[in-house]
């Protein structure tokens, strides 16, 4: 993907994307009623027979009220068919032991500040000392979009994820680092 701006390239691409959903909608629903058919079907002179522009414009609208309501309102949203849960769960990781014996930090490293030591300290740098992230503004807890499949119905469970988009992402971090955050995720 060469001339792609961003961070990194895109891991996981989408097999079925908004054209096609939308190609879906308009087979179902513009067509004249075959006999026998139960379903109603939205005649072309209709208000309810929008173009693809308007129909990505309700869906990107009604994605963005979800999200804020799981960002801001600690929203567990309950999929449609059984198939799960999406919501944002906490966890707090501290250091532990392993069976090595030696100690294993889960924090996250700050790497600006890893570097600025680095840069300073000549001996820390041959020691591949790390700066850690210790979250003070969530009093220790990370928080991440969260997918559960436990109570789903379907099969083949584990072939299921959740990846959130970079703007969910970043959105998360605003609510996470504003001042007066008053927003408590459950814990995981």
């Amino acid at each position: 993907m060469k001339g792609r701006k961003g961070k990194q390239k895109e891991k996981f691409k989408a097999h079925i994307k908004s054209a096609e959903f939308y190609e879906y909608y308009s087979v179902m629903h513009f067509k004249n009623k075959p006999e026998g058919r139960q379903r109603g079907i939205i005649h072309r002179d209709s208000p309810f027979c929008i173009s693809y522009s308007k129909y990505c414009t309700t869906l990107d609208s009604i994605n963005k009220k979800l999200r804020e309501e799981i960002l801001l309102n600690s929203f567990d949203f309950n999929l449609p068919f059984r198939m799960g849960m999406l919501g944002i769960r906490k966890r707090k990781l501290t250091p532990y032991i392993n069976k090595k014996g030696e100690v294993v930090n889960p924090l996250p490293v700050d790497w600006k500040s890893t570097l600025d030591l680095w840069a300073e300290d000549p001996e820390a740098k041959a020691k591949k000392k790390l700066v850690r992230h210790y979250n003070e503004h969530t009093k220790g807890f990370i928080a991440e979009w969260y997918y559960s499949v436990a109570k789903a119905t379907f099969k083949w469970k584990s072939g299921y994820s959740f990846i959130p988009c970079r703007t969910a992402k970043i959105e998360l971090s605003k609510v996470l680092k504003a001042e007066y955050n008053e927003v408590d995720y459950y814990l995981k």
